[in-house]
């Protein structure tokens, strides 16, 4: 039986090499032969770890969700307070929406753009990742009484709004390029929007008559 340390470290090269074929060649154009030569594996060595080259696919897609996820993870980590955390989350959530068009290796927007069905699993993957880790900020600054629990259950639904605004936005200014138009201050409006968004979460101490500014 192989040692599992080396095991893993070729499965992992294996997935890198066709994570680069696919993004040059597209998913149809890329043999399993191809995936051994440039990995420097033979095809009995590639077919110990995965039967079709759709297996490999599967397996990139998986690799760079959990690299996007672990991103997110490792930046929220970072902060102390549940404000900060929830800032971090939504900026890093709004930036995603630009982040394709600049690194495709991180969202696999134009990666695997011939293979929507596999994008979109890509997306509900970070999604549901995203609101799983935002609902236990929420929760956290609910209980420490840092925020309100009217507003917390509505954030979701704002950075939803947030996010397909931030994609709009986008559109807009590539349009607008093209049109010759001054883009708009994309990133100036979603931190505005941020910024509202922690400022109505932030619960008012008890007896205080209005929000000091």
């Amino acid at each position: 039986m192989p040692n599992d340390t080396l095991s893993s470290k070729t499965r992992e090269r294996l997935i890198d090499v066709a994570r680069q074929l696919f993004s040059n060649n597209g998913l149809e154009n890329t043999t399993m032969s191809e995936i051994a030569t440039a990995s420097d594996k033979g095809r009995r060595t590639i077919y110990t770890y995965f039967r079709t080259k759709h297996e490999i696919y599967e397996a990139v897609i998986q690799s760079e969700s959990r690299k996007v996820c672990r991103e997110l993870q490792n930046l929220v980590d970072r902060e102390q307070t549940p404000e900060m955390k929830l800032r971090k989350l939504m900026e890093f959530r709004i930036a995603l929406a630009g982040r394709q068009a600049n690194r495709p290796e991180v969202w696999l927007r134009s990666l695997f753009s011939r293979d929507s069905k596999r994008d979109n699993r890509i997306r509900a993957y970070v999604k549901d990742y995203v609101l799983d880790t935002m609902d236990s900020i929420l929760r956290q600054g609910v209980d420490s009484g840092a925020f309100d629990p009217v507003q917390a259950s509505r954030v979701p639904s704002l950075l939803t709004v947030l996010v397909l605004g931030s994609d709009w936005d986008l559109l807009r200014r590539d349009n607008s390029a093209d049109a010759g138009i001054p883009p708009p201050p994309s990133s100036e409006h979603m931190q505005k929007a941020i910024d509202f968004i922690i400022d109505a979460l932030r619960r008012i101490p008890t007896g205080t008559d209005e929000i000091q500014t």
